[in-house]
């Protein structure tokens, strides 16, 4: 059976008193786009010349772009934020 039955409901729909608002999924997307990223662009690089490495081009550049639209939201959100 389980070592730890207590753990077992500690995931994102047992939160157990702590929010996870909007802003905390964002930023964790956010930074796991600009991973994916940094990732896709290293891969491209390895297969330049090649259909893999096009694809992994193509992919760095779209999570690039989706990175910067949640980045462009979080800034965003800390101006509104700052103007109250």
């Amino acid at each position: 059976m389980h070592k730890h039955p207590e753990y077992d409901n500690l995931h994102a729909d047992c939160q157990h008193d702590i929010t996870i608002t909007a802003k905390d999924r964002l930023m964790q997307a956010w930074e796991e786009c600009m991973a994916h990223t940094r990732n896709f662009t290293k891969f491209s690089h390895l297969y330049e010349g090649t259909e893999a490495g096009q694809v992994f081009a193509e992919a760095a550049v779209k999570e690039g772009e989706c990175a910067a639209k949640m980045h462009d939201l979080l800034e965003n959100w800390q101006d509104t934020a700052a103007k109250l």
